[in-house]
């Protein structure tokens, strides 16, 4: 999408102010993945009318982009009362972050070890062997949060040695396939380009 298609867009949206704009322009067009991460992570923390309307134009965006690109699932299951898609090509956090969106779901949110169990007898079915994003990432002081809901993430799958307090920023969960995770957790660097888990 060209930057003037950009600004049209956002432009329908007659009730959001210029200032709305050029700030979701801001976050998309000039920010690396993990300051986009951090930025959106402060907005949803705000709770505020404001903040939920960069929110609702930001994915609006993305939905926008998603249309553009004809964007499909590549892969759905249902387990646990929930229903799972892989999105088809790798991604950044963020950027799968944003994909979900646009098909009205989330991030992968894994409530208990069942949960992580189910899903990971899913993942093994198909062709893609790797690593796929969570929802989970961390946040200011240390600790490691739901993205979508900014929950403290209370039930954890980490692999051997995870997360690595070495590597500072290795912020963003994903599920590693690889033999030495065996479908456990593993901090990433959020930039790293994954498939992708959404949910609903």
């Amino acid at each position: 999408m060209h930057d003037d298609n950009f600004i049209t867009y956002l432009n329908i949206f007659e009730c959001f102010s210029l200032t709305l704009d050029k700030l979701c322009y801001f976050i998309y067009k000039y920010r690396t993945p993990s300051e986009r991460i951090v930025i959106l992570f402060r907005i949803r923390q705000l709770k505020m009318h404001y903040s939920l309307l960069v929110i609702l134009v930001c994915v609006g965006y993305a939905a926008a982009k998603a249309v553009e690109t004809d964007v499909r699932p590549l892969h759905s299951f249902k387990a646990n009362e929930k229903t799972y898609y892989i999105l088809p090509d790798q991604k950044s956090f963020l950027q799968g972050d944003i994909e979900c969106a646009a098909y009205n779901y989330t991030l992968v949110k894994i409530e208990n070890q069942a949960e992580n169990d189910a899903i990971v007898a899913q993942l093994t079915k198909f062709d893609n062997a790797g690593a796929y994003w969570t929802g989970g990432t961390k946040g200011y002081g240390q600790v490691w949060y739901w993205f979508t809901t900014a929950e403290e993430i209370s039930n954890t799958n980490w692999a051997p040695n995870e997360p690595d307090s070495e590597h500072t920023l290795y912020n963003c969960i994903a599920i590693d396939l690889s033999k030495h995770s065996d479908g456990k957790w593993m901090g990433n660097l959020c930039g790293d380009h994954k498939y992708t888990i959404c949910q609903k």
